[in-house]
């Protein structure tokens, strides 16, 4: 645990003021968990939006301010014993999506079932390199993979 003393706290309203509070008799003890490793591609040289999971083959839709990226969702494998076995690519059954408003953070919304027993497209086996439209049909959005 580390002690952190902040003596002053400035927040600014939405008129755009700045109200100052005295904290300084105010102390807080917090914990810090590091990030998970990475399991996908390891930085410098692998995926610079995401590590902590496999993203390949994206495609981008931009809707209002934000960009989505809809990805092949690929997994590890994993020998009876535990250990990671080669992979068959043959689990790829599920569309991983993040989006970004700024294109430097990244919000991880998890994974679209696509294909199989659980998916959309239940004749589908495999879902690889998604892609995503966007239409207004009588003035309702409509999304499309």
């Amino acid at each position: 645990m580390e002690e952190i003393n902040v003596n002053r706290l400035d927040v600014r309203n939405v008129d755009d003021l700045t109200i100052t509070y005295d904290v300084s008799r105010a102390a807080a003890k917090m914990g810090f968990t590091p990030p998970a490793s990475a399991i996908g591609k390891i930085p410098p040289s692998g995926n610079p939006l995401v590590a902590h999971k496999f993203g390949a083959d994206p495609y981008a839709l931009v809707d209002g301010n934000r960009v989505y990226l809809y990805m092949t969702n690929d997994v590890l494998e994993h020998n009876p014993d535990g250990s990671v076995k080669d992979n068959s690519y043959g689990s790829i059954n599920k569309i991983g999506v993040i989006s970004s408003d700024d294109l430097v953070n990244w919000t991880d919304h998890g994974e679209i079932e696509a294909a199989g027993l659980q998916g959309a497209a239940k004749w589908a086996t495999q879902s690889w390199a998604p892609a995503a439209a966007h239409k207004v049909i009588d003035g309702k959005d409509n999304y499309f993979l």
